[in-house]
């Protein structure tokens, strides 16, 4: 019924192809943090590589060396919601000395304590160049933010030069790690009923679904809902049906908001389920959306988004650790470590705007197909 982790990645590369074009610093950042969440820059061959190069590391899946990748994937994702934060001054307002004071502050101080945390791991020794080298960029961004209001533009273009090679750098340093996707064509598992009737209207459900008629869907979801209150595949579709309702045609008075309840009780139950992933992706772009906005100005909160990906990204590896055959949920892991933060930059607003498009299309705009 859903695809959702293939959609997110090729999405991703064209999201990270628009990135690609902006000139400014701090999206050079973002570009290496796309690259290299699925050991993409360690698979692609740098210009001019020179042949009989060491041999490649290979990262077992589920393995320390993938485990502790990952965790540097965190500390990246953190150091871009900084970026990202400090991008609504120097993208918008970068006049506005009192505001690029106040938040140049903040992101100094949540870098520090990223820092820290930072200092406590324990690399493995074919890590230790890479996880230095993100603390050498971290420190960039530390000393690059304090005192940033009183910088003059000269010496920020001499900054931007030097982060550029920084980036590049640090990308390099991960093309002698080769990671397998063997799990992207794993299916999703069929969700499961007590009885064939309940079976039955639950595909019922589904095709009223892809037919856009989710007022028609609600009532059996609703029913299912009553038998099976915790059910994910149930509460994930009627969280759908609100959202594609439409604002125009919706009976409930706020959908997005109805819709984020729902989604609450798969993502904060602290339990595994085969729609975590999507849940997580869906309950960002609405939180976004709902409670913060859509434009350029709006607050993004992504360290909250994030922290909350990476504890179900734990509950998702302690199943794994029992269930290692699941290939289904090594690729919701997958999928939670490529998506990457809501950034500014696009011309209608922030990306979650592109997140809407790619999870519900012009659905919750046009509403209820008649």
């Amino acid at each position: 019924m859903r695809d959702i982790a293939i959609r997110v990645i090729i999405d991703l590369g064209v999201l990270t192809a628009i990135v690609a074009q902006q000139k400014h610093f701090i999206w050079k950042f973002v570009i290496v943090v796309c690259l290299t969440v699925f050991g993409i820059a360690g698979n692609v061959p740098a210009a001019g590589e020179a042949k009989g190069m060491p041999q490649k590391i290979q990262v077992t899946p589920g393995g320390a060396l993938e485990n502790y990748l990952d965790e540097l994937r965190y500390f990246e994702l953190q150091s871009e919601a900084a970026i990202v934060d400090m991008h609504l001054y120097l993208g918008w307002q970068p006049d506005n000395k009192k505001g690029i004071r106040k938040a140049s502050k903040k992101a100094v101080a949540d870098l520090n304590r990223l820092k820290e945390k930072m200092k406590k791991l324990a690399p493995p020794e074919s890590c230790r160049e890479v996880t230095s080298h993100s603390l050498d960029c971290t420190d960039f961004l530390i000393n690059l933010y304090t005192g940033f209001d009183e910088k003059d533009k000269e010496h920020i273009a001499k900054l931007n030069r030097k982060w550029d090679k920084m980036c590049l750098a640090y990308l390099a340093k991960f093309r002698k790690f080769s990671r397998q996707q063997n799990n992207l064509d794993a299916s999703e598992p069929e969700p499961e009923f007590l009885s064939d009737k309940d079976k039955k209207n639950y595909q019922q459900a589904a095709k009223f679904m892809e037919e856009k008629h989710y007022q028609r869907a609600m009532p059996l979801l609703e029913s299912l809902r009553e038998k099976y209150p915790g059910h994910p595949f149930v509460l994930l579709d009627l969280s759908d049906c609100l959202a594609k309702t439409g604002f125009g045609k919706a009976k409930k008075k706020s959908p997005e908001e109805e819709s984020l309840k729902i989604l609450d009780k798969i993502i904060f139950e602290n339990r595994y389920s085969p729609v975590l992933a999507e849940a997580w992706l869906k309950w960002r772009t609405l939180s976004q959306s709902h409670l913060y906005g859509v434009s350029n100005y709006s607050e993004i909160p992504n360290r909250e988004y994030n922290e909350k990906r990476f504890k179900l990204l734990r509950t998702i590896r302690a199943y794994i650790n029992k269930h290692s055959n699941d290939q289904w949920a090594r690729r919701q892991e997958r999928t939670l470590l490529i998506i990457p933060n809501i950034l500014r930059g696009g011309t209608m607003g922030n990306s979650n705007l592109t997140w809407w498009g790619i999870l519900y299309g012009m659905d919750g705009f046009m509403g209820d197909k008649q």
